[in-house]
């Protein structure tokens, strides 16, 4: 990362997880490790041809829906930014003078 010769990229290190803290460390992996779609919770009809992301126990029971999968996969990718996108923008307020 050192040789990276593009601006704009940024990290988030405003949490700090010390090496004897293995609560911290182990909370941080598990965040790292989990993916992105639960695949356990993802149901292909196979008569219709849908797909059904079914809401974890007791949360948006009522959001459940059938759904093309192209239509899934939409909903799924639009959530990657474009190339040299920021989507987290910070603002500093100074107090006026």
């Amino acid at each position: 990362m050192h040789c990276w010769n593009h601006f704009g990229f940024a990290v988030h290190n405003h949490t700090t997880v010390y090496p004897n803290d293995t609560e911290g460390l182990h909370r941080l992996a598990c965040y790292l490790h989990r993916p992105p779609v639960n695949l356990s919770r993802l149901r292909y009809h196979q008569d219709s041809k849908l797909l059904n992301y079914e809401p974890k126990a007791g949360h948006d029971v009522d959001d459940a829906e059938l759904m093309d999968p192209l239509e899934f996969l939409a909903r799924v990718l639009i959530h990657i930014p474009e190339p040299n996108k920021h989507l987290v923008r910070l603002y500093v307020t100074r107090p006026f003078m």
